[in-house]
């Protein structure tokens, strides 16, 4: 995969590619939630050690046009699929999504059962009674 390197500061920009990715997190010294991998990098003006630097990997993007919801409208069940709740006909109601792409704070979405509408209404978050200050 190819990547890009930058670091404005210093101006650098660079181009390379993705050498090597560890098969699980961990290795390598890294904790138990991240992946160690190599960036061959092509020929620059100036060597790139030691610096903080930006590394843009572009993974993938949709073919066309997707439903995508705020990252914060999905949630678990207790069997462990992803879901949303929807606003259907003046009531809330548990749709079984299969959560795609992410980008900029939302998520691509795909009913597993069932369809979804663009103009959909999700739930990204819950007005418990004692948080409205007009209640107490």
């Amino acid at each position: 995969m190819q990547v890009r390197i930058d670091e404005q500061a210093l101006g650098v920009t660079a181009t390379g590619f993705v050498k090597f990715v560890a098969d699980t997190p961990g290795t390598r010294g890294l904790d138990g939630f991240h992946f160690y991998f190599e960036v061959a990098v092509e020929a620059t003006t100036m060597k790139l050690e030691g610096f903080s630097l930006r590394l843009t990997i572009p993974i993938e993007s949709t073919a066309g046009e997707v439903i995508a919801v705020p990252a914060s409208a999905l949630s678990l069940s207790t069997d462990g699929t992803s879901r949303i709740r929807v606003e259907c006909g003046g009531a809330l109601e548990y749709v079984a999504v299969k959560p795609g792409l992410s980008a900029d704070g939302f998520v691509t979405v795909t009913p597993i059962a069932g369809a979804l509408k663009p103009s959909e209404l999700v739930v990204v978050g819950v007005e418990h009674p004692s948080d409205n200050p007009s209640n107490n």
